[in-house]
């Protein structure tokens, strides 16, 4: 999504206009604060694991890849949307969550 659907010429004009972007890797082993703490990432395996941040902002349900999470001023979760999502998608979703919470 982040070569296609967030390169989108629309997407990207709500986005800079409305939104403040972050990615995330839900498998980076480096520390994250977030609203006063400090996330870290916690191995599963040899080589995989997950990110505290990760599982916190999915509010423990499953981790599915890509999610995207949108946070409010206030740094919480006003929409979570998981999957793939085309530029159409991502457009009709920042527009939606836009006109529901301004």
């Amino acid at each position: 999504m982040k070569q296609t659907s967030f390169t989108d010429d629309s997407v990207s004009f709500y986005l800079k206009q409305y939104y403040y972007t972050v990615f995330l890797d839900a498998e980076d082993h480096n520390s994250i604060t977030f609203k006063n703490k400090t996330y870290y990432f916690k191995p599963n395996g040899t080589n995989n694991g997950i990110h505290e941040l990760a599982i916190y902002l999915s509010a423990n349900d499953k981790i599915i890849y890509p999610s995207l999470y949108i946070l409010n001023s206030k740094l919480n979760t006003i929409g979570s949307f998981h999957g793939y999502q085309s530029p159409r998608q991502l457009r009709t979703i920042l527009r939606k969550v836009l006109l529901k919470n301004n």
